[in-house]
Protein backbone atom coordinates (compact mmCIF):
# COMPACT_ATOMS: atom_id res chain seq x y z
CA UNK A 1 0.00 0.00 0.00
CA UNK A 2 1.44 3.42 -0.89
CA UNK A 3 0.68 7.10 -1.31
CA UNK A 4 -2.90 8.25 -0.88
CA UNK A 5 -4.22 4.70 -0.30
CA UNK A 6 -1.97 4.33 2.74
CA UNK A 7 -3.03 7.72 4.07
CA UNK A 8 -6.73 6.90 3.77
CA UNK A 9 -6.28 3.60 5.59
CA UNK A 10 -4.94 5.22 8.75
CA UNK A 11 -6.81 8.55 8.76
CA UNK A 12 -9.13 7.40 11.53
CA UNK A 13 -6.45 6.32 14.01
CA UNK A 14 -5.89 8.35 17.21
CA UNK A 15 -2.44 9.40 16.02
CA UNK A 16 -3.79 10.14 12.52
CA UNK A 17 -2.63 13.75 12.41
CA UNK A 18 1.00 12.87 13.06
CA UNK A 19 1.02 9.86 10.76
CA UNK A 20 -0.70 11.70 7.94
CA UNK A 21 1.74 14.58 8.27
CA UNK A 22 4.62 12.15 7.97
CA UNK A 23 3.15 10.28 5.00
CA UNK A 24 2.22 13.49 3.24
CA UNK A 25 5.85 14.54 3.43
CA UNK A 26 7.01 11.43 1.54
CA UNK A 27 4.03 10.72 -0.75
CA UNK A 28 4.67 11.14 -4.50
CA UNK A 29 4.47 14.75 -5.64
CA UNK A 30 2.93 14.73 -9.09
CA UNK A 31 2.64 17.88 -11.12
CA UNK A 32 -0.68 18.87 -12.65
CA UNK A 33 -2.97 17.35 -10.04
CA UNK A 34 -5.50 19.55 -8.31
CA UNK A 35 -7.44 18.93 -5.12
CA UNK A 36 -10.41 21.24 -4.55
CA UNK A 37 -12.08 21.75 -1.18
CA UNK A 38 -15.73 22.87 -0.96
CA UNK A 39 -17.01 24.94 1.96
CA UNK A 40 -20.43 26.39 2.76
CA UNK A 41 -21.04 27.84 6.23
CA UNK A 42 -18.19 28.72 8.61
CA UNK A 43 -19.95 29.63 11.84
CA UNK A 44 -20.79 28.54 15.37
CA UNK A 45 -22.93 25.41 15.06
CA UNK A 46 -26.10 26.59 16.80
CA UNK A 47 -29.01 26.94 14.39
CA UNK A 48 -27.14 26.25 11.14
CA UNK A 49 -29.11 24.24 8.57
CA UNK A 50 -28.27 20.53 8.97
CA UNK A 51 -25.52 19.44 6.62
CA UNK A 52 -24.43 22.97 5.74
CA UNK A 53 -21.79 23.65 8.38
CA UNK A 54 -18.28 23.09 7.02
CA UNK A 55 -16.37 24.18 10.11
CA UNK A 56 -16.47 26.33 13.21
CA UNK A 57 -14.28 29.44 12.99
CA UNK A 58 -11.58 27.82 15.13
CA UNK A 59 -11.71 24.57 13.18
CA UNK A 60 -11.50 26.49 9.93
CA UNK A 61 -8.34 28.25 11.08
CA UNK A 62 -6.72 24.93 11.97
CA UNK A 63 -7.67 23.47 8.60
CA UNK A 64 -6.17 26.46 6.79
CA UNK A 65 -2.94 26.08 8.71
CA UNK A 66 -2.81 22.40 7.79
CA UNK A 67 -3.51 23.18 4.14
CA UNK A 68 -0.81 25.84 4.01
CA UNK A 69 1.70 23.46 5.59
CA UNK A 70 1.18 20.54 3.20
CA UNK A 71 -0.20 21.99 -0.03
CA UNK A 72 0.43 24.68 -2.58
CA UNK A 73 -2.76 26.70 -2.23
CA UNK A 74 -3.43 28.17 -5.67
CA UNK A 75 -5.86 30.82 -6.87
CA UNK A 76 -8.68 30.25 -9.33
CA UNK A 77 -6.83 32.39 -11.86
CA UNK A 78 -4.04 29.80 -12.07
CA UNK A 79 -6.61 27.06 -12.62
CA UNK A 80 -8.37 29.00 -15.38
CA UNK A 81 -5.04 29.76 -17.02
CA UNK A 82 -4.20 26.06 -16.98
CA UNK A 83 -7.61 25.27 -18.49
CA UNK A 84 -6.74 27.63 -21.34
CA UNK A 85 -3.53 25.72 -22.10
CA UNK A 86 -1.20 27.34 -19.60
CA UNK A 87 1.62 25.83 -17.60
CA UNK A 88 1.13 22.74 -15.46
CA UNK A 89 0.22 23.36 -11.84
CA UNK A 90 2.84 22.57 -9.20
CA UNK A 91 2.70 19.35 -7.16
CA UNK A 92 0.17 19.18 -4.33
CA UNK A 93 -1.94 22.06 -5.70
CA UNK A 94 -5.04 22.86 -3.66
CA UNK A 95 -7.92 25.21 -4.51
CA UNK A 96 -10.25 26.54 -1.79
CA UNK A 97 -13.83 27.09 -3.00
CA UNK A 98 -16.86 28.53 -1.17
CA UNK A 99 -20.44 28.22 -2.38
CA UNK A 100 -23.52 30.44 -1.94
CA UNK A 101 -21.97 33.74 -0.68
CA UNK A 102 -23.14 33.62 2.92
CA UNK A 103 -22.24 36.54 5.18
CA UNK A 104 -19.79 34.22 6.96
CA UNK A 105 -17.48 34.93 4.02
CA UNK A 106 -16.96 38.56 5.00
CA UNK A 107 -17.30 38.10 8.76
CA UNK A 108 -15.05 35.07 9.27
CA UNK A 109 -13.70 33.41 6.15
CA UNK A 110 -11.99 36.16 4.21
CA UNK A 111 -10.28 37.67 7.28
CA UNK A 112 -8.83 34.22 8.12
CA UNK A 113 -7.67 33.71 4.54
CA UNK A 114 -6.20 37.20 4.24
CA UNK A 115 -4.33 36.80 7.53
CA UNK A 116 -2.57 33.76 6.06
CA UNK A 117 -2.17 35.16 2.55
CA UNK A 118 -4.25 32.35 1.02
CA UNK A 119 -6.30 32.76 -2.18
CA UNK A 120 -9.82 31.40 -2.66
CA UNK A 121 -12.85 31.63 -4.93
CA UNK A 122 -16.46 32.30 -3.94
CA UNK A 123 -19.30 31.11 -6.18
CA UNK A 124 -22.17 33.60 -6.07
CA UNK A 125 -25.86 32.98 -6.90
CA UNK A 126 -26.35 36.49 -8.22
CA UNK A 127 -30.05 37.09 -7.51
CA UNK A 128 -29.39 37.18 -3.77
CA UNK A 129 -26.86 40.03 -3.26
CA UNK A 130 -29.21 42.59 -4.83
CA UNK A 131 -32.26 41.58 -2.76
CA UNK A 132 -31.83 41.54 1.03
CA UNK A 133 -35.27 39.95 1.40
CA UNK A 134 -34.48 36.92 -0.75
CA UNK A 135 -33.68 33.79 1.25
CA UNK A 136 -32.51 30.35 0.11
CA UNK A 137 -35.38 27.85 0.21
CA UNK A 138 -33.51 25.48 2.53
CA UNK A 139 -33.00 28.34 5.00
CA UNK A 140 -36.72 29.08 4.91
CA UNK A 141 -37.65 25.45 5.55
CA UNK A 142 -35.20 25.04 8.43
CA UNK A 143 -36.27 28.35 10.01
CA UNK A 144 -39.91 27.24 9.84
CA UNK A 145 -39.12 23.85 11.38
CA UNK A 146 -37.13 25.49 14.16
CA UNK A 147 -39.85 28.04 14.93
CA UNK A 148 -43.00 25.96 14.64
CA UNK A 149 -45.12 24.99 17.62
CA UNK A 150 -46.60 22.09 15.69
CA UNK A 151 -45.68 18.56 16.68
CA UNK A 152 -45.84 17.10 13.14
CA UNK A 153 -45.54 18.13 9.50
CA UNK A 154 -47.07 16.37 6.51
CA UNK A 155 -44.78 16.04 3.47
CA UNK A 156 -45.48 14.01 0.36
CA UNK A 157 -48.15 12.06 2.20
CA UNK A 158 -45.91 11.30 5.17
CA UNK A 159 -46.45 12.62 8.69
CA UNK A 160 -43.10 13.51 10.24
CA UNK A 161 -42.70 14.14 14.00
CA UNK A 162 -41.18 17.39 15.26
CA UNK A 163 -41.10 16.92 19.02
CA UNK A 164 -37.32 16.65 19.52
CA UNK A 165 -34.25 18.28 18.00
CA UNK A 166 -33.32 15.00 16.33
CA UNK A 167 -36.81 14.64 14.84
CA UNK A 168 -36.70 18.18 13.49
CA UNK A 169 -33.35 17.55 11.81
CA UNK A 170 -34.64 14.27 10.38
CA UNK A 171 -37.80 15.96 9.09
CA UNK A 172 -35.73 18.67 7.44
CA UNK A 173 -33.59 16.09 5.63
CA UNK A 174 -36.69 14.25 4.41
CA UNK A 175 -38.24 17.50 3.17
CA UNK A 176 -35.01 18.51 1.45
CA UNK A 177 -34.93 15.18 -0.41
CA UNK A 178 -38.52 15.61 -1.60
CA UNK A 179 -38.02 19.21 -2.72
CA UNK A 180 -34.79 18.48 -4.58
CA UNK A 181 -36.57 15.80 -6.57
CA UNK A 182 -39.51 18.02 -7.50
CA UNK A 183 -39.78 19.98 -10.78
CA UNK A 184 -38.27 23.45 -10.54
CA UNK A 185 -41.57 25.22 -11.19
CA UNK A 186 -43.10 23.42 -8.18
CA UNK A 187 -40.36 24.35 -5.74
CA UNK A 188 -41.58 27.78 -4.62
CA UNK A 189 -45.23 26.71 -4.22
CA UNK A 190 -44.09 23.68 -2.22
CA UNK A 191 -41.90 25.78 0.08
CA UNK A 192 -44.68 28.32 0.58
CA UNK A 193 -47.17 25.56 1.42
CA UNK A 194 -44.80 24.10 4.00
CA UNK A 195 -44.32 27.53 5.54
CA UNK A 196 -48.10 27.97 5.78
CA UNK A 197 -48.39 24.57 7.43
CA UNK A 198 -45.65 25.29 9.94
CA UNK A 199 -45.72 29.00 10.77
CA UNK A 200 -49.04 30.52 9.70
CA UNK A 201 -49.91 31.06 13.34
CA UNK A 202 -46.66 32.97 14.03
CA UNK A 203 -47.66 36.03 12.03
CA UNK A 204 -44.20 36.54 10.48
CA UNK A 205 -41.58 34.50 8.68
CA UNK A 206 -38.83 33.51 11.15
CA UNK A 207 -35.29 34.75 10.63
CA UNK A 208 -33.09 32.31 8.68
CA UNK A 209 -29.86 31.01 10.14
CA UNK A 210 -27.82 32.50 7.30
CA UNK A 211 -28.18 35.36 4.86
CA UNK A 212 -26.36 36.37 1.70
CA UNK A 213 -23.78 39.09 1.22
CA UNK A 214 -24.63 42.24 -0.70
CA UNK A 215 -22.75 43.50 -3.75
CA UNK A 216 -20.84 46.07 -1.74
CA UNK A 217 -19.24 43.44 0.48
CA UNK A 218 -18.54 41.17 -2.48
CA UNK A 219 -16.84 43.94 -4.44
CA UNK A 220 -14.72 44.90 -1.42
CA UNK A 221 -13.45 41.34 -1.05
CA UNK A 222 -12.87 40.98 -4.80
CA UNK A 223 -10.77 44.13 -4.76
CA UNK A 224 -8.67 42.69 -1.95
CA UNK A 225 -8.02 39.45 -3.84
CA UNK A 226 -10.99 37.08 -3.52
CA UNK A 227 -12.02 35.39 -6.78
CA UNK A 228 -15.72 35.62 -7.67
CA UNK A 229 -17.27 32.96 -9.91
CA UNK A 230 -20.84 32.30 -10.98
CA UNK A 231 -23.28 29.95 -9.26
CA UNK A 232 -26.28 30.80 -11.51
CA UNK A 233 -28.82 33.44 -10.57
CA UNK A 234 -31.26 31.69 -8.22
CA UNK A 235 -29.47 28.41 -7.44
CA UNK A 236 -31.82 25.95 -9.20
CA UNK A 237 -30.90 22.34 -9.76
CA UNK A 238 -29.93 22.56 -13.42
CA UNK A 239 -31.12 19.00 -14.03
CA UNK A 240 -34.66 20.07 -13.04
CA UNK A 241 -35.12 23.06 -15.37
CA UNK A 242 -36.14 23.43 -19.00
CA UNK A 243 -33.70 24.56 -21.69
CA UNK A 244 -34.79 28.20 -21.58
CA UNK A 245 -34.40 28.44 -17.81
CA UNK A 246 -31.09 26.62 -17.98
CA UNK A 247 -29.64 29.16 -20.40
CA UNK A 248 -31.13 32.13 -18.55
CA UNK A 249 -29.76 30.99 -15.19
CA UNK A 250 -26.25 30.32 -16.47
CA UNK A 251 -25.84 33.31 -18.75
CA UNK A 252 -27.70 35.62 -16.39
CA UNK A 253 -25.47 34.75 -13.46
CA UNK A 254 -22.35 35.41 -15.54
CA UNK A 255 -23.73 38.74 -16.78
CA UNK A 256 -24.82 39.84 -13.28
CA UNK A 257 -21.41 39.03 -11.86
CA UNK A 258 -19.64 41.08 -14.52
CA UNK A 259 -22.04 44.02 -14.29
CA UNK A 260 -22.57 44.21 -10.52
CA UNK A 261 -19.48 42.53 -9.13
CA UNK A 262 -16.88 43.55 -11.68
CA UNK A 263 -15.77 39.93 -12.22
CA UNK A 264 -15.50 38.27 -15.62
CA UNK A 265 -13.85 35.16 -14.24
CA UNK A 266 -14.85 32.19 -16.47
CA UNK A 267 -15.38 29.83 -13.52
CA UNK A 268 -18.64 28.23 -12.44
CA UNK A 269 -20.01 25.85 -9.80
CA UNK A 270 -23.09 23.74 -10.48
CA UNK A 271 -25.72 24.41 -7.76
CA UNK A 272 -25.82 21.44 -5.39
CA UNK A 273 -23.47 19.74 -7.84
CA UNK A 274 -26.35 18.82 -10.16
CA UNK A 275 -25.38 18.65 -13.82
CA UNK A 276 -26.09 16.68 -16.97
CA UNK A 277 -25.00 16.88 -20.60
CA UNK A 278 -27.34 19.84 -21.22
CA UNK A 279 -25.87 21.80 -18.34
CA UNK A 280 -22.30 21.09 -19.43
CA UNK A 281 -23.09 22.18 -23.00
CA UNK A 282 -24.76 25.37 -21.76
CA UNK A 283 -21.82 26.21 -19.49
CA UNK A 284 -19.40 25.65 -22.38
CA UNK A 285 -21.50 27.82 -24.71
CA UNK A 286 -21.49 30.60 -22.11
CA UNK A 287 -17.68 30.76 -22.19
CA UNK A 288 -16.92 29.03 -18.89
CA UNK A 289 -13.47 27.42 -18.83
CA UNK A 290 -13.54 25.68 -15.43
CA UNK A 291 -16.73 24.28 -13.88
CA UNK A 292 -16.94 22.46 -10.56
CA UNK A 293 -19.17 19.58 -9.49
CA UNK A 294 -19.62 18.00 -6.07
CA UNK A 295 -18.31 14.64 -7.25
CA UNK A 296 -15.58 13.59 -4.86
CA UNK A 297 -11.99 13.14 -5.98
CA UNK A 298 -8.71 14.75 -7.00
CA UNK A 299 -8.30 16.03 -10.56
CA UNK A 300 -5.56 14.83 -12.90
CA UNK A 301 -5.28 17.86 -15.15
CA UNK A 302 -3.26 16.08 -17.80
CA UNK A 303 -6.47 14.51 -19.03
CA UNK A 304 -9.01 16.32 -16.89
CA UNK A 305 -12.50 17.30 -17.88
CA UNK A 306 -12.47 21.03 -17.21
CA UNK A 307 -16.25 21.35 -17.05
CA UNK A 308 -16.66 18.43 -14.60
CA UNK A 309 -13.96 19.14 -12.04
CA UNK A 310 -14.21 17.16 -8.82
CA UNK A 311 -14.24 18.60 -5.31
CA UNK A 312 -13.92 17.33 -1.76
CA UNK A 313 -16.71 18.50 0.53
CA UNK A 314 -15.66 19.75 3.95
CA UNK A 315 -18.07 18.95 6.79
CA UNK A 316 -17.74 20.04 10.38
CA UNK A 317 -17.50 16.46 11.67
CA UNK A 318 -14.66 15.50 9.33
CA UNK A 319 -11.21 15.53 10.99
CA UNK A 320 -8.66 17.75 9.27
CA UNK A 321 -6.44 14.68 8.88
CA UNK A 322 -9.11 12.98 6.79
CA UNK A 323 -9.49 16.06 4.59
CA UNK A 324 -5.73 15.95 4.05
CA UNK A 325 -5.88 12.24 3.32
CA UNK A 326 -8.46 12.73 0.56
CA UNK A 327 -6.55 15.60 -1.01
CA UNK A 328 -3.10 13.99 -1.18
CA UNK A 329 -2.30 12.32 -4.47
Amino acid sequence: MRGSAAIRSIAGLPVADRIVRALAAVAPRRRDTLAVLTFHRIAPPDGVVPGLLSATPDGFGRLLDLAAEHFRVVGIEAVVERAQGGAALPPRSLLLTFDDAYRDMAETVWPALAERGLPAVLFVPTAFPADPGRVFWWERIWAAIQATQRRTVVVDGRTLPLTTAAERASAYRAIRTVLKASPHDRLEPSVAELERQLIDDLGARPEPSGRSLDWGALIEMRQSGLGLGSHTRTHPLLTNVDDETLTREIRGGIEDLAREGGSDLPAFAYPSGAFDARAVDAVRAAGIRAAFTTERGVNDLRNGDWLRLRRINVAVGTPSSLILAQAVR
